[in-house]
């Protein structure tokens, strides 16, 4: 008897499913019609049918009713035959994958680790010592010193942007992951944050004909979202000259190579995070980071998708409408300017 899926229709106009909800059902003597996926569990019953065509003499033929049932709450992904329900998450229950970006704040300081809150309840994730990157970008292994002086790299209340690993830890080895400093942190649900192949972005806030201010955005996946000001190009070039300066001191280094050269050293990011760190942003930077939070709340508060076009959309809008900062989280106003988002398919 061939299998057949009784809700696969179901599948395609019904997204959304809560625990024991009957999925799919197939109705087979053999394998069953279905994969079961991550967030499902089967549940298979005997039914034993009369069979009269056949004879007063023949048995009834069993036959097995196989059933899929979502044990989480969430939404329903097909690939052929595998059903999955992927979980729903909220402001206080994050599920981070592997590859994921987060921003976290520091919550202890171990023996050889860092505990970070991601936003994901009571557990914390580790942060190992060897995920780290030394201070000067030297690469060895890490001594009982280095455990020490843990504390001069992240301390409690550090705010931090880290990749989770395949062992469920996190780790700052890229040069674009570490501490964040001189910026403005929010909080949304990691429901509104989709996942990208890539969460480092960057918001043009044209004020006028003549000025345009760049505020960079990383969009974590946990949730938290971390607004500053972008690193001056001048900053760029000057950390770039100081590096060879130094480098020459050893090897000379040709300047066609180090242009081709897109990655900058370690030594010139250090440079460039501490030049963050010290100089104080300008009125109009302030402005800008405070329009670009405003639009993000904007989002959160009508539950829409949090992409870089769609932060774009609000701050230009809130500009043509000539809208103070402190006036965007007025009710009528978030109806206002959100209403470009729901236009759009």
């Amino acid at each position: 008897m061939a299998s057949s899926l009784v809700s696969a229709e179901a599948l395609y106009s019904q997204h959304l499913v809560v625990p024991g909800q009957v999925i799919a059902i197939s109705e087979s003597n053999e394998d069953g019609g279905f994969l079961r996926g991550h967030g499902t569990f089967i549940e298979e019953e005997e039914n034993e049918e009369d069979d009269t065509s056949v004879g007063d003499d023949e048995e009834g033929i069993s036959k097995k009713t196989t059933r899929l049932i979502a044990s989480v709450a969430g939404r329903v992904e097909r690939v052929n035959k595998l059903i999955s329900v992927h979980p729903s998450v909220s402001m206080t229950h994050y599920v981070g994958q592997v590859g994921d970006l987060i921003i976290g704040r520091i919550a202890a300081v171990g023996s050889t680790r860092w505990r970070v809150d991601v936003g994901g309840g009571k557990k914390k994730m580790p942060l190992p010592l060897s995920g780290v990157h030394l201070p000067g970008g030297q690469q060895r292994i890490r001594t009982a010193q280095d455990a020490l002086e843990m504390r001069a790299l992240f301390r409690e209340g550090d705010l931090l942007s880290a990749e989770i690993t395949t062992n469920g830890q996190l780790h700052t080895r890229s040069l674009r992951y570490g501490k964040l400093q001189n910026g403005c942190f929010l909080q949304v649900p990691p429901s509104l944050i989709p996942r990208r192949k890539q969460h480092f972005c960057t918001i043009n806030i044209n004020i006028n004909t003549s000025t345009t201010i760049i505020i960079d955005v990383l969009l974590g996946c946990n949730g938290g979202i971390w607004i500053q000001r972008t690193i001056p190009q001048e900053w760029i070039q000057r950390a770039q000259r100081q590096a060879k300066k130094e480098s020459m001191g050893t090897t000379v280094v040709d300047e066609e190579a180090m242009e081709e050269n897109a990655a900058p050293l370690v030594e010139t990011y250090t440079q460039l995070r501490t030049w963050h760190q010290q100089a104080s942003t300008t009125p109009d930077e302030r402005a800008a980071i405070a329009r670009v939070r405003n639009a993000i709340q904007a989002l959160a508060q009508v539950h829409t998708f949090i992409t870089p076009q769609h932060i774009t959309d609000i701050v230009q809008t809130s500009i043509q409408n000539n809208l103070q900062i402190s006036h965007m989280m007025l009710p009528h106003n978030i109806v206002l300017l959100t209403e470009c988002t729901r236009n759009k398919h």
